[in-house]
C-alpha cells in the first residue's frame, strides 16, 4: 500500500518486477501516507480482497505491507476481518492485540468498517 514514490525512495523501484521473478503474486494499491484509498484503488479492492479472502479461506497466508506497518496495513487487515463477517469494534480490538498502530485515522477506520456487501 505504499505509493510509488516510497518504494523509489527506499531503492524498490522494481519490487513488483521483483515479486513476480520469485513466484509471488503482487497488487499495488499505493495510498499516501496516513490515507484511505482513493476511487482508483478502492476500484481495484474487489479484486484484491477476493484473492486474499480466498487464499485465508484455504488456510493460506497473505501479506499486507505498507511502509511503517500501521496505518494502511492496518486498514486493508480490519476491512478483511469485517468483510469476513467480524464486528468491525472486535475485529479492531483483536487487529491491535498484534499491532497495537493498526488503523492511524478516522478515514482509514471509516474505510474498513463502512461499505456496502
Amino acid at each position: 500500500m505504499t505509493t510509488q514514490s516510497e518504494l523509489d525512495r527506499m531503492g524498490a523501484t522494481g519490487f513488483g518486477d521483483d515479486l513476480a521473478a520469485v513466484g509471488t503474486l503482487w497488487r499495488h494499491l499505493p495510498i499516501v501516507d496516513f490515507g484511505a484509498p482513493d476511487s482508483h484503488v478502492a476500484a481495484k479492492w474487489g479484486e484484491v480482497s477476493a484473492l486474499g479472502a480466498g487464499v485465508l479461506g484455504q488456510g493460506g497466508r497473505i501479506l499486507i505491507h505498507c511502509f511503517g506497518g500501521c496505518g494502511r496495513s492496518g486498514m486493508a487487515a480490519l476491512r478483511l476481518m469485517v468483510e469476513a463477517g467480524e464486528a468491525p469494534d472486535v475485529a479492531l480490538e483483536r487487529l491491535r492485540k498484534a499491532r497495537p498502530c493498526a488503523v492511524e485515522t478516522d478515514g482509514q477506520r471509516t474505510w474498513a468498517t463502512t461499505f456496502s456487501a
